[in-house]
């Protein structure tokens, strides 16, 4: 049997691609290609103490990454009858392929270890062909973009200190309540260092090709019959981001409040505008200067060169 694991990169329309294959996963596995929920680990005590706090239902959540949460966790006891679940669900349903998709599986990127460990486990299951799948997007609009989603985590985050970082490792480490994120922006030491540790050849995709007609038309392409393409084409699957960065005076607002330990509120803004609007000015015009200065730079170093790829 086929594994696929879209393992993100973020910000890359992967939220958009998961709520195209949840909607319309009963349709897709007539077609051979199983997108399985995550009823089984709902009584995962991590998993259920993380869902509770952030009111998560494991009926309707849509992507896999947590996952990749039990993952760092060393949890491969759970990982494994989830595994095994769903492989039994898949040959019932008498699908060939099993389409696995969480972003935060680009965490594995650099815990080569623990990928390694966890395609093991898989292919003693019984999945002896397992395809690791990545998107990546121009590297200072990936750096911009995760600058703006780690403000909506209650975290205090400076531009040049990200900017820094990633210069210096190549990725990018940030911790929130339960789960430690990384970013991979060196895609070709760590791509190669990861094929190589796996004996793989992993799939990676240029965001423009992911997000063309609509997100994960590419990679669905491979698996899904042309009949079966044209009808999510005719089912309202055009693209439309799920999960949008913010504007970015909202960014700075957040970051400002993350600080001061206050509301985001609009009340708040209001009340103390020209304080605020000074300390947004001095932010934004530090990533302005940084994007005249260094984007080139950036972008020329940590550039990668993407083969097209066609349907199997």
């Amino acid at each position: 049997m086929r594994l696929i694991l879209h393992s993100g990169t973020h910000k890359t329309a992967t939220t958009t691609f998961q709520e195209i294959c949840f909607k319309f996963k009963e349709f897709l596995s007539t077609d051979s290609l199983y997108y399985p929920s995550l009823i089984s680990l709902s009584e995962n005590k991590f998993l259920l103490k993380v869902f509770q706090k952030n009111k998560f239902s494991f009926s309707e959540f849509k992507n896999h990454s947590p996952l990749a949460w039990l993952i760092q966790e060393n949890d491969f006891n759970s990982i494994s009858k989830f595994f095994k679940t769903i492989y039994t669900n898949a040959m019932r349903l008498d699908c060939k392929n099993v389409l696995i998709c969480g972003e935060d599986f680009e965490n594995l990127l650099i815990d080569q270890h623990l990928a390694k460990e966890f395609s093991t486990l898989l292919k003693n299951l019984g999945f002896r062909n397992i395809e690791w799948v990545f998107v990546k997007r121009d590297p200072f609009s990936y750096l911009k973009s995760i600058y703006s989603e780690l403000s909506k985590h209650n975290l205090i985050v400076n531009f040049e200190q990200l900017y820094q970082e990633v210069w210096d490792k190549g990725y990018l480490t940030s911790s929130g309540d339960f789960y430690t994120w990384k970013f991979v922006f060196d895609f070709n030491y760590f791509k190669n260092k990861f094929d190589n540790n796996l004996a793989t050849k992993s799939s990676f995709f240029s965001f423009e090709d992911f997000t063309d007609e609509f997100a994960g038309k590419i990679l669905l392409s491979r698996y899904l019959s042309e009949s079966s393409i044209d009808y999510l084409n005719k089912n309202d699957v055009s693209l439309n981001y799920a999960n949008k960065s913010l504007p970015p005076l909202n960014i700075e607002f957040r970051y400002i409040c993350n600080y001061l330990g206050i509301l985001d509120s609009s009340s708040n803004y209001k009340s103390n505008k020209k304080i605020f609007d000074s300390l947004i000015k001095y932010r934004q015009n530090i990533i302005a200067r940084y994007e005249t200065q260094k984007k080139d730079e950036f972008n020329k170093r940590f550039s990668y060169i993407f083969l097209h790829s066609h349907k199997k």
